[in-house]
């Protein structure tokens, strides 16, 4: 896949996210798109209500073991992609097939975690930590959030790549690993703003 099909699935998902999926400028941004060309993520993104035979595929290749062997910068991509569009972005619970699956797709998430962990690819290892919170919001992510934030940079944002740094960045260059930074932040978050608060009173 390229990395311009990629963006175009992104873009597609960012115009559903911000309320534009019945719009005149969702229908022109999905007529520019080629639909036969557009990966399973993207293909989930053009709908409002995901067809059955989407979901089905989705849960399937969601639900196939990885091996590191098997695992690519792509195919990591693609994966969070999936969880993100089945899950809504956090809006929903997908009903899969089995309560098994939700177990197969979340060893496949530690899986992508612990590759990326390795590789110090911080854009992969936000995303993930954010599919890992959809499926279970009480898992602990501190570790892997913990090299997140510990490589922000002066200006604020983050490098594609974990680790100790303090020049200043371009938004061209770290635009994209500073979202998803953030976005990983966010959902962990607002998952305890959920929480009922803490008693101050006990103890």
């Amino acid at each position: 896949m390229t990395r311009w099909r990629r963006r175009r699935g992104w873009g597609l998902a960012a115009a559903r996210g911000l309320g534009l999926g019945g719009g005149a400028l969702y229908r022109a941004i999905r007529d520019f798109c080629d639909r036969d060309d557009l990966d399973l993520a993207a293909q989930l993104a053009l709908q409002t209500r995901p067809a059955p035979p989407l979901l089905t595929a989705a849960e399937e290749w969601l639900r196939r073991p990885l091996s590191a062997a098997a695992l690519t910068a792509d195919r990591a991509d693609l994966f969070g992609r999936l969880v993100m569009q089945i899950y809504g972005f956090g809006a929903q619970r997908p009903k899969l097939s089995t309560a098994r699956a939700y177990g197969e797709i979340f060893e496949n998430c530690l899986r992508i975690a612990d590759w990326a962990l390795r590789r110090k690819d911080l854009t992969v290892l936000a995303r993930i930590i954010y599919c890992i919170c959809l499926i279970d919001p009480d898992h602990d992510v501190g570790p892997w959030l913990s090299d997140i934030v510990a490589s922000q940079r002066p200006d604020g944002s983050f490098p594609d790549r974990t680790g100790f740094g303090t020049q200043d960045q371009d938004f061209a260059v770290a635009g994209r690993s500073t979202i998803a930074a953030v976005a990983a932040l966010h959902m962990v978050r607002y998952r305890r703003w959920h929480k009922p608060p803490p008693d101050r009173m006990a103890a």
